[in-house]
């Protein structure tokens, strides 16, 4: 009888939990939805190489470009502005989730199944779809665990997002955070290649009564990805295509 009050108690903790979170973050119920404009635009701007990846951009004029450790931030005379992560920098959140003991690995299979934990964008994937309305007070304490750190990832990747989008190429795919229509402007793109390597952008805008950017804009962007490694410095920029 000991056990079952127990486990009844620790799930009331894990669903008080969920609901504390989700009044914090309203939008931790958002899931992925298919993008509604898949065209692709025809970008002028220049090729932005970066941390041994490169990408073409929207926007014509670079006003600033600084790289730092682990971190490159440019910004553009049209107004918009661009922070490009390393992917050598990004924590192998899966790798660290499996462990490093069979018994380990074995108890977190069980819990978040092989699938969840074989990439970090498989990872994500699992992330992006938990809400809080899957912790339930009555469900099983592996359940309701499984789905608190899912959740709490999540409340750590989509910031203010209010929407969440798959989005691929040929190349690479992954997720993207926000809605470009939508001010302030704040799109977060986390994409990720066949080798399970995390690229992460971030493009903002200075003027926020304008977006900076389309979804044909976006979805250009992420098919001009190259992911092979440059041999030239990360600071360097060339013409685009």
């Amino acid at each position: 009888m000991c056990w079952l009050v127990y486990a009844i108690a620790m799930n009331f903790i894990a669903w008080d939990f969920a609901k504390k979170m989700s009044h914090a973050h309203p939008n931790l119920d958002v899931v992925p939805t298919p993008l509604i404009d898949t065209s692709v635009a025809k970008l002028v701007g220049p090729r932005i190489e970066k941390f041994g990846f490169s990408f073409q951009v929207p926007w014509r004029s670079v006003e600033r470009d600084r790289t730092i450790k682990g971190l490159a931030i440019l910004s553009f005379s049209e107004g918009s502005g661009l922070l490009i992560f390393d992917p050598a920098a990004e924590v192998n959140g899966a790798e660290i989730m499996r462990g490093t003991t069979v018994r380990q690995q074995k108890l977190m299979d069980d819990l978040f199944g092989s699938r969840t934990l074989s990439s970090n964008y498989e990872l994500m994937a699992a992330e992006v779809l938990s809400t809080p309305a899957e912790v339930k007070w009555w469900a099983t304490r592996a359940h309701n665990l499984r789905n608190g750190i899912l959740l709490t990832n999540k409340s750590i990747d989509i910031h203010d997002a209010n929407v969440i989008h798959l989005i691929s190429s040929a190349t690479v795919r992954g997720f993207q955070y926000g809605d470009p229509h939508l001010l302030p402007s704040l799109i977060q793109i986390d994409l990720f290649d066949g080798a399970d390597n995390h690229y992460k952008l971030i493009i903002s805008g200075k003027d926020q009564s304008r977006p900076v950017i389309s979804q044909a804009q976006i979805n250009a962007l992420v098919s001009s990805f190259h992911t092979k490694a440059i041999p030239s410095e990360s600071s360097s920029l060339s013409k685009g295509d």
